[in-house]
């Protein structure tokens, strides 16, 4: 697989607006969820491609302001045989008075073996914003963060 695809990953329209509604239902609230779907194959130019998602309810002490994704409903997705061989490929949350960029606090995820991390801002319901992110670890900085964000590039289908 090219670079250029292994920093792509592919939603479709009408699954994306699916998951818009879910989170602008959860406000004043960070929403949040599994993406499940399709892992990128080696030897081919298809990137990862989401084909569901399942909302989890936020367990956070501030769900303004963060995201506990609870344990007992999405614990058995990761231990559960998938009959549909669906993989878990990201997770998403939204911003509901930010934009889609990790906060310190999403540095600090204990997700980064997942391979995308989604933020969905809805500080404008109208107009939510998407990114999508690959975390990486890194040894501690200044900051105190283990973790730094690539961008990944979101391939829209119909």
């Amino acid at each position: 697989m090219s670079a250029a695809m292994k920093d792509c990953i592919s939603i479709s329209s009408r699954l994306m607006q699916q998951i818009e509604q879910y989170c602008i239902a959860h406000l004043p609230y960070e929403a949040c969820g599994l993406l499940l779907g399709t892992e990128a194959k080696p030897q081919t130019e298809m990137p990862l491609f989401v084909r569901r998602f399942v909302g989890i309810p936020n367990t956070a002490a501030n769900p303004r302001r963060h995201f506990v994704m609870d344990p007992s409903v999405f614990i058995p997705y990761l231990f559960v045989p998938n009959p549909s061989h669906e993989s878990i490929i990201g997770i998403f949350h939204s911003h509901p008075s930010a934009p889609p960029v990790p906060s310190v606090e999403d540095l600090q995820t204990s997700w980064i073996d997942v391979p995308s991390h989604w933020i969905v801002s809805i500080q404008n319901a109208d107009q939510p914003e998407w990114q999508a992110y690959r975390y990486e670890k890194l040894h501690p900085n200044e900051s105190g963060s283990l973790t730094r964000f690539k961008p990944l590039r979101l391939i829209t289908t119909t």
